[in-house]
């Protein structure tokens, strides 16, 4: 299933990768798929956060709201370096996945939008996420391109 998945996230086929990992019932506690949290739900949660990013002008976006995102954010950027990689697709989805969450990450840290609470961990999760970065792109200087975000 793991090599399914990272074909389809590298011909960005989104909506194939949901609707599949979807049907797995990651809510039941009596139904466990080993380390689905660094696999499976790392792209649900992965396209989720793009696609409240993509969203969020449209929404009525407060406080809590971001707090919860910072929140998904740092708990996705703690299990991308769990993922377990064993070829170079699985290796470029994980950056992709990084380089994503990351850039979600800074537009909040630059948009001083979310939570002074939160900015110390932001600022630690962009910086674990570094090593799975490109290091030529400009993901933490404040001259990033803001198209991003």
């Amino acid at each position: 299933m793991k090599h399914i998945i990272a074909e389809a996230f590298i011909r960005d086929e989104q909506s194939y990768i949901t609707t599949t990992l979807s049907q797995f019932p990651s809510s039941d506690p009596s139904f466990t798929v080993y380390n689905w949290s660094i696999g499976g739900q790392v792209y649900l949660d992965y396209y989720d956060v793009l696609e409240w990013k993509n969203a969020r002008s449209e929404l009525n976006v407060d406080a809590d709201t971001v707090a919860a995102r910072v929140q998904q954010c740092v708990s996705l950027a703690r299990r991308i370096p769990q993922m377990q990689v064993k070829n170079s697709k699985e290796m470029l989805c994980q950056c992709e996945i990084a380089k994503g969450v990351v850039q979600v990450l800074h537009g909040l840290y630059k948009s001083k939008t979310a939570p002074a609470a939160e900015v110390d961990s932001i600022r630690h999760y962009m910086g674990l996420l570094k090593n799975h970065l490109d290091e030529d792109q400009p993901y933490f200087d404040d001259e990033c391109d803001e198209d991003y975000w």
